[in-house]
């Protein structure tokens, strides 16, 4: 069987080129998937900025050297299986490289089943479980631009629970046009104990504010003179050192936390140099995750998050225009697009790669 990949360049992520390989078959105990559709955004950006850093994601699907696969996300089907926990035709959610197929060991769990490869034992579980997907559905190209991303929208929720019960009187959302930040402040809307500050490019700006979730909407440039009343706490999903600098400067000590959660931003650093105020922290979605879950357990913790998944999709089909791309050679350059943060923010790109 044959299939196709793109590999990036490491040093340049804006160079790509699609690969004819061979698919492996199967050996006891494993299975072929072969993706039917995966999304493309700034979170797939992310793997590739910090593939060679905190976590080395550039190690979870293998390349040659000085190249690497960036993983996505999306749905699968098994065309091949030599397990018998896992059925061929059955269909799959999760964690994929950026191609047409994937061979993998499974493991059956609670959840779906878990790959237990040991070159990506370093990855949080979390990364490793693939969920039942059953068949296709009319909100399957939205549920996968959502589901890797909502899931920090929703613990970061939560998280600014409790800073809020800590005194906060404000949360200040950077890049407020990306999904997991729209995710985040539809959530916060329910609360009535924080200010919600989005602040987003001039280019974004109407796109933001017409959502209506943000109490107030900033440009970048404006973010000098808006008044912000502490303490607040930071939601940073660009990485982006001087604007970091400057909302940490600006907020001094009324800066309760600093959360660094993305990595939108094309000048981006996985970690910046020291400033004002308290230490940026990384917000890392699946640690919090298991953390919750152990607290409550897993059936009531996944059951609440899944209500809230499926209402962050339905309000979605009404402002992201699903734009489906064919092949991955259209893939590629969606991604080089991304890498330059180009993507609009009313639009999401559902990947079909056959």
């Amino acid at each position: 069987m044959d299939g196709y990949g793109v590999l990036v360049r490491k040093d340049d992520l804006t160079a790509t080129e699609v690969v004819a390989e061979p698919v492996r078959p199967p050996r006891d105990g494993e299975v072929t998937l072969e993706a039917d559709r995966f999304a493309l955004g700034q979170i797939n950006v992310t793997y590739a900025r910090l593939g060679g850093a905190l976590l080395p994601f550039w190690n979870a699907f293998p390349a040659p050297e000085g190249r690497g696969r960036v993983p996505v996300w999306g749905f699968a089907t098994v065309v091949a299986s030599r397990h018998p926990g896992v059925a061929e035709g059955s269909r799959w959610f999760g964690f994929l490289p950026f191609g047409t197929h994937h061979t993998l060991a499974v493991e059956p769990s609670g959840a779906g089943f878990v790959d237990p490869a040991p070159e990506r034992a370093f990855l949080h579980p979390w990364y490793r479980t693939y969920q039942p997907a059953g068949a296709p559905a009319a909100t399957d190209d939205l549920v996968a631009m959502a589901r890797p991303v909502f899931p920090a929208s929703y613990l970061l929720d939560e998280f600014l629970g409790e800073q809020a019960a800590r005194g906060a009187r404000t949360v200040v959302i950077t890049s407020a046009s990306s999904r997991t930040a729209l995710g985040l402040a539809e959530l916060l809307e329910h609360r009535g104990d924080l200010t919600v500050v989005g602040v987003t490019s001039r280019r974004n700006w109407d796109f933001v504010a017409g959502r209506g979730i943000y109490d107030v909407v900033a440009a970048y440039d404006d973010l000098a003179g808006l008044p912000i009343t502490t303490p607040a706490v930071l939601v940073d999903f660009t990485a982006a050192p001087k604007l970091l600098r400057e909302v940490h400067e600006k907020l001094g000590d009324g800066l309760q936390h600093s959360a660094l959660v993305g990595y939108t931003s094309p000048d981006a650093v996985v970690q910046p140099d020291p400033m004002p105020g308290p230490e940026p922290r990384i917000f890392f979605t699946p640690a919090v995750e298991s953390e919750t879950v152990a607290r409550e357990g897993a059936e009531a913790f996944y059951a609440r998050y899944h209500a809230a998944e499926a209402r962050f999709v339905a309000r979605a089909a009404s402002w992201c225009a699903v734009r489906p791309v064919s092949g991955l050679p259209a893939a590629a350059d969606v991604f080089r697009a991304l890498v330059a943060g180009e993507q609009r923010p009313d639009e999401c790109h559902i990947v079909s790669p056959q």
